[in-house]
């Protein structure tokens, strides 16, 4: 509890009062992000010192010496074969059709007041990709870049 105060005192005291300019401050100055660093570093430590009990990892490790189970790996061959038919894929579609879809997406994801799931629907049934969408819906929201 004296953690959580401090913290909602430290947002007041960066926000001039305001505990919303203050969330907006921590986040642009990386505050954030350094008390989360902080907090995994401790709790780390406390569990390489045994303080804290991860059942599997530092306590009741009973198994833990199986085969490790088999992971998914991604060959050059098959990243190949999927960039070819992505390839395909845009080859085939309705190139006007695609275009239409993701600029009525950033039509409608520049009103706040709208629903964009129908929109995003609309993308995805005339074959745009991910990319595609990802990067519309970009340039109305913008992307998040952590400061380094």
């Amino acid at each position: 509890e004296a953690a959580a105060t401090e913290m909602f005192d430290h947002l007041d005291e960066i926000g001039n009062g305001s505990m919303l300019d203050g969330v907006l401050a921590g986040v642009d100055e990386g505050w954030f992000v350094d008390e989360i660093a902080d907090s995994a570093y401790a709790t780390e430590q406390a569990i390489q010192r045994g303080e804290q009990i991860i059942v599997g990892v530092n306590a009741f490790t009973d198994g833990n010496d199986d085969d490790d189970p088999e992971l998914l790996r991604i060959t050059v061959e098959q990243e190949r074969h999927q960039v070819k038919r992505l390839g395909a894929t845009k080859a085939d579609r309705d190139s006007d059709a695609v275009v239409r879809a993701l600029d009525e997406l950033r039509r409608v994801a520049a009103d706040p007041e709208a629903d964009v799931m129908p929109t995003l629907i609309d993308a995805v049934a005339v074959m745009a990709t991910e990319g595609e969408i990802i990067d519309a819906l970009a340039d109305e929201f913008g992307r998040y870049r952590q400061p380094i």
